[in-house]
């Protein structure tokens, strides 16, 4: 009896894994591109290595006191997909060229995807030139850091 229970709760706990990276594999292949102009500083953890810490423009103009309660932005993107305002959501419908970008709390108040972008030990000059976050963003909102961009919005290139 305890083995079958303790097969059924590993059962459960692998499927529900499972899905969460299948959820963000759709994520990755089918979420509209969203790019946040970046404010970064470049920390060093003795834990984790090198990093860079993000800080989204666009968190600069949140104020944690109007956060409703769903905790989402309409964010206003421009032909190449920058970000250019963002507003809470009230239960406005979206404009033609808007998305919905979930927030959550962290150490500087309000983010928005990522704060960190991990890279190889000795590879910090690599990202001196990011300027902007790219995101991929699913339709209610959740978002996953793909690519740090330059100020051409050409991607930076992975380290190896």
């Amino acid at each position: 009896m305890r083995k079958g229970l303790l097969f059924v709760v590993l059962a459960i706990i692998l499927l529900a894994a499972n899905w969460a990276i299948y959820q963000k594999e759709q994520l990755l292949v089918s979420g509209s591109v969203v790019r946040l102009e970046l404010a970064p500083v470049d920390p060093r953890a003795l834990m984790q290595g090198d990093y860079m810490a993000l800080n989204y423009a666009l968190n600069n103009s949140l104020h944690s006191t109007e956060i409703p309660d769903n905790r989402r932005l309409i964010v206003t993107l421009n032909a190449q997909r920058i970000a250019t305002d963002a507003g809470w959501d009230r239960g406005q419908p979206l404009g033609e060229n808007q998305v919905y970008l979930q927030t959550h709390r962290s150490n500087q108040g309000i983010a928005v995807a990522s704060d960190a972008w991990f890279f190889e030990e000795g590879h910090a000059k690599d990202y001196t030139a990011a300027r902007y976050g790219e995101l991929r963003v699913a339709e209610e909102g959740t978002a996953l850091l793909v690519a740090l961009l330059d100020d051409q919005l050409k991607p930076l290139p992975a380290t190896p």
